[in-house]
């Protein structure tokens, strides 16, 4: 639809914008009608263009070119029938907050709207008109009774051809159709009216008969969205309603249609459990589950589809009776195809040249004792603070709405998927799970320049100095994340760390994260153990347990930064998930040498020294002096 995009330098969304300055008094004076040709389409999005333009030409009454606009505000915003308490939406939103009009611009001028509904004889301009005004104020129950009248007048016309939606199929209006009679039974289902509710079943009515032609035409797509809206409503035996679902799909030509084919077997089985026809039921998912392993077996030359398609095909047979053996046969074949993704995927690299920042830190460090080597290196770099982080997420996703648009899937090396973030936002109306994503891509980019620069650090303390596990034991002691019967176990792993042995020091440090984090709560009051009351029995919570039932506490003893850095590092499923890795052996040889079982290592560094930063020079530790490295064998 035709937005105005405000002017630059302006304000984001003015108090009083253009489309919300008309008065009843306007609305009185002017002809809204007469502005409308004959044979003009009669959808929202057409008229919209229309009042845009006269509403811009010349010669025309103040009064008149204050009401155009305000036509034009409400027939461009977009129809969002299924949200009964938004139905209403800016059809454009821009990246710094602009946006074409919205429901709320129009609650301080509503008797202007209403004065609309009241005063034009289309049916398109009225519905919208009396629409905005009911949800508005809903006390105006004429103007939900003449809304419903108003959108039942205009599928009529458009049924009988008096009337044309732009880019929809003649019957009801096509899709647009089908969301103007959702809207009409939101509305006569509101208990707003009290004892005065419109009659619903002119609408219901409605309905079936759209139904039952888009049945006869074989038109599926449209007729599983009549019959999921029958089904909202209750306006249809299930049954009934299931059996000319499922009659739909056997017109289909599976090879060709088996997208549609595969949304109408979901509704046909969703409809018979609805009818509590549960055999009926299975044998859709039965069904389903094959019309996916058929997309499947059309997409053999890419495994990632392929695979996408079984994965689909086995979650289809969920709940089904009988159905263990091919659920295991379609996952053996998920694997197969699965094994193929690694040589699909394509590394994406960008370089960067931190060389200066190097060579500056190089020379900060250079002649440094080892503890003050040691302590400028686990402080080197800061804990992300997670408000700012999900702040550049989202202005990310605003300046580059594709990357928000589409669901992502994180698969591990052989191909499976480990987690997936849901797509079809954008800024704040964007999916958590998908904001989360970003933040984890983000944050991964983060840490390969930070090990970049913390490399520097480590390399002149592992080539100046013998870093043996007795040496940061003194420091380590003095630690209040270190439980003290683990002292020389973490004096080891980070010993190891700092002489470049990653394996060993990754393996040893990421359990001791947990033991840690639950030594501190303890410490600090807080209960970290689980209670069996049928076996009586106590167990410590883990890592994943500690960060989902203690997040809290965590903050309040270690901060916000700290405990975001520690879920995002080992825990989060978009992350590296060190710790999941690293307890069920699925890391490589490799891994731990990479920047995240780096920065892995370096945040248990960090954990264990920050809180002594502040008093380095009061504890009292020896100093070693410039020692050569040792001899290699």
């Amino acid at each position: 639809m035709s937005a105005s995009e405000p002017e630059e330098g302006g304000d984001l969304q003015p108090d009083c914008p253009p489309w919300a300055e008309a008065t009843a008094g306007d609305v009185a004076a002017c002809a809204i009608d007469n502005l409308i040709p004959a044979g003009a389409a009669a959808d929202w999005h057409s008229l919209s263009d229309l009042f845009l333009a006269a509403s811009k030409q010349e010669g025309v009454a103040p009064e008149s070119a204050r009401v155009f606009r305000m036509v034009w505000g409400l027939t461009s915003m977009m129809l969002e029938a299924r949200s009964p308490t938004e139905p209403f939406r800016p059809i454009l939103v821009w990246a710094d907050g602009r946006r074409s009009s919205a429901l709320q611009d129009f609650r301080p001028c509503v008797d202007a709207v209403a004065a609309i509904a009241d005063r034009s004889q289309h049916p398109a301009i009225v519905s919208r008109a009396a629409d905005v005004a009911w949800i508005l104020q809903r006390r105006r129950h004429e103007m939900g009774h003449l809304a419903i009248d108003a959108y039942l007048r205009l599928l009529s016309g458009v049924s009988s051809g008096s009337a044309t939606f732009k880019r929809q199929t003649d019957h009801e209006g096509g899709r647009l159709g089908i969301g103007v009679l959702r809207r009409c039974m939101t509305i006569a289902r509101s208990r707003s009216f009290g004892d005065h509710a419109p009659d619903s079943a002119p609408i219901a009515k409605s309905i079936e008969a759209a139904r039952l032609t888009t049945r006869d035409r074989c038109d599926v797509s449209r007729h599983i969205a009549l019959v999921d809206l029958q089904l909202d409503y209750g306006l249809k035996e299930p049954a009934i309603l299931a059996a000319d679902v499922e009659a739909t799909v056997n017109t289909l030509d599976i090879p060709n249609d088996g997208y549609l084919a595969a949304d109408a077997l979901k509704v046909a089985a969703r409809t018979y459990h609805r009818a509590s026809e549960t055999q009926k039921a299975h044998d859709c998912q039965r069904r389903l589950s094959d019309v996916y392993v058929a997309m499947s077996q059309q997409m053999a030359n890419s495994a990632m589809l392929s695979s996408g398609f079984l994965a689909d095909a086995i979650s289809a047979l969920a709940g089904v009776r009988d159905a263990r053996d091919r659920r295991r046969e379609l996952r053996h074949l998920l694997i197969d195809a699965q094994a193929g993704i690694g040589e699909e995927m394509t590394t994406v690299s960008h370089p960067l040249d931190i060389d200066d920042l190097r060579t500056e830190l190089a020379a900060r460090v250079e002649g440094l004792g080892f503890y003050d080597a040691l302590f400028l290196f686990a402080v080197l770099r800061n804990s992300p603070n997670p408000d700012r982080a999900r702040e550049e997420a989202l202005e990310f996703m605003k300046a580059h709405p594709m990357s928000a648009m589409f669901a992502a899937s994180f698969h591990d090396r052989e191909g499976k998927v480990r987690h997936t973030a849901a797509g079809g936002g954008f800024g704040e109306a964007a999916d958590d799970s998908s904001v989360q994503a970003q933040i984890a891509q983000h944050q991964s980019l983060s840490r390969k320049i930070d090990v970049g620069l913390l490399d520097v650090a480590r390399r002149y303390i592992a080539g100046t100095y013998y870093v043996a596990p007795d040496v940061l034991r003194p420091a380590l002691q003095m630690s209040p994340f270190v439980p003290e019967g683990l002292r020389d176990t973490f004096a080891r792993g980070l010993s190891n760390f700092l002489r470049g042995d990653a394996s060993a020091a990754l393996y040893v440090l990421t359990p001791l994260v947990e033991a840690g984090l639950r030594y501190c709560l303890k410490s600090a009051g807080y209960e970290v153990t689980t209670f069996d009351d049928a076996a009586q029995t106590q167990e410590d919570k883990t890592l994943s347990a500690l960060l989902r039932d203690h997040r809290t506490d965590i903050e309040a003893v270690f901060g916000s930064e700290l405990a975001f850095n520690v879920d995002q590092v080992f825990l989060h499923p978009a992350g590296p998930q060190i710790r999941h890795g690293v307890a069920h052996g699925l890391l490589h040889d490799g891994d731990a040498f990479g920047p995240d079982g780096f920065y892995a290592c370096w945040l248990v560094l960090h954990l264990c020294l920050m809180p002594l930063y502040d008093h380095r020079t009061d504890l009292g530790l020896p100093d070693l002096g410039i020692a050569e490295p040792e001899p290699s064998g």
